[in-house]
């Protein structure tokens, strides 16, 4: 193929795309067009593992259909601050353009500023190939920088597909509230979020820490509410039975009890909760639930 095809291939379209004509743009690709934003693996073009989850466009993708789908994600979450084409070489059916890009992510404010090579390969009137050479660590930590509002988000809708997004790819699974300085386990397992709670702790989330503010851990969170799957979940992972909040004393058994919760209340016992402990009101489990539930509450045998 001649360079001169070649050139008139290539500039129609950055003609299109610099007029923002998706669909000029478009034209100018062969419908199987091999589009690669990071290469994967032989023999399985798609979204790369990792880094698609984190910025949906990079990966290596085989069809115009494909490239276009890519297209939706990148105006969305992205805007473009500076483009400009700094260099083009060409040679045969090959041009090799020397970009310079800097944009800002919607979500985070955050901009990130590169310069990437493409090289785009052309057959007959359209682009049977363009692939970009950059490093993406820029990009990546600039999208990265809302990970701790997203796991958050996921935490308190028990968005488990969101969670699983970002945790393999950096988020804190300790992660606090700055507002209410609770974490996002603690959130999780006050909201009944099984699914969340058992990917948290997973990942490494610390089932004892303690809230700034109130003093209370994920177990206190979850018995309160009188939640037993993130109660069961949280005694697995090693939550301490016993601890108690330094601004109540009351422990997650006192907790259980007082909202009426038998049981979460078993699921302590079960696990070798004290029912001895004196809360700073002076009452022991066993007080709190004649109180709550009666005197004749079939836990009560349990708790003497």
């Amino acid at each position: 193929m001649s360079e001169e095809a070649t050139r008139a291939v290539v500039s129609r379209w950055f003609g299109a795309l610099d007029a923002g004509d998706v669909d000029g743009a478009m034209a100018c690709l062969d419908d199987n067009v091999r589009w690669i934003n990071s290469p994967a693996e032989e023999g399985k073009p798609g979204g790369i593992p990792g880094l698609s989850a984190i910025i949906p466009w990079l990966g290596d993708f085989s069809t115009k259909a494909e490239v276009m789908a890519t297209f939706g994600p990148w105006a969305e979450r992205q805007e473009t601050v500076q483009y400009e084409r700094l260099n083009m070489m060409y040679k045969d059916d090959q041009a090799m353009v020397l970009v310079h890009e800097a944009a800002r992510i919607k979500a985070t404010g955050l901009v990130y500023d590169i310069e990437f090579v493409q090289r785009i390969q052309v057959a007959g009137d359209v682009i049977v190939m363009l692939r970009a050479y950059w490093d993406t660590s820029q990009a990546i930590a600039a999208f990265r920088g809302d990970m701790p509002a997203r796991l958050l988000d996921a935490a308190r809708q028990g968005a488990g597909e969101e969670a699983e997004l970002i945790l393999p790819f950096g988020a804190n699974p300790n992660q606090a509230d700055p507002d209410s300085g609770e974490s996002v386990l603690m959130i999780a397992a006050a909201g009944d979020q099984v699914e969340i709670v058992e990917m948290l702790l997973a990942y490494g989330a610390e089932p004892n820490l303690i809230s700034r503010m109130s003093g209370s851990s994920a177990l206190h969170h979850a018995c309160r509410a009188g939640n037993p799957g993130p109660s069961q979940a949280l005694v697995e992972a090693g939550a301490f039975v016993d601890l108690q909040c330094p601004t109540t004393g009351n422990t997650p058994l006192h907790e259980a009890l007082k909202n009426g919760s038998p049981e979460c209340a078993e699921i302590l016992i079960e696990a070798g909760a004290s029912k001895d402990i004196i809360a700073f009101d002076g009452k022991r489990p066993a007080d709190v639930a004649a109180e709550v539930l009666g005197a004749q509450a079939p836990i009560l045998a349990q708790l003497t």
